[in-house]
């Protein structure tokens, strides 16, 4: 479930997140009330604010990308390379 972000701003209570050191990045530890779905966030820098924006998924119903065989499409042939196929032996004649 995707949380309602719509009461935050100057009317709300303002809350603090923690940062931490993950490898050579810096991380945030956003409180729950601030969670997003999924594995990315879209970042971005407006003046000294950072804003995190959610990444909708980008799958069709059978989990390809959208856009993924109309690309292939557009590669052609060249696109896929099938490693050689051995010989189908010829059916046992008696």
């Amino acid at each position: 479930m995707a949380p309602d972000h719509s009461t935050s701003g100057p009317e709300s209570p303002e809350h603090r997140a923690k940062l931490f050191r993950n490898g050579g990045s810096q991380a945030v530890r956003l409180p729950q009330a601030y969670a997003f779905a999924g594995e990315e966030v879209r970042i971005r820098c407006e003046g000294e604010r950072v804003i995190l924006e959610p990444i909708a998924p980008r799958t069709n119903d059978r989990g390809w990308p959208d856009g993924y065989f109309a690309r292939l499409d557009e590669l052609g042939p060249s696109a896929i390379q099938r490693p050689p196929q051995p010989p189908t032996p010829e059916p046992d004649r008696w």
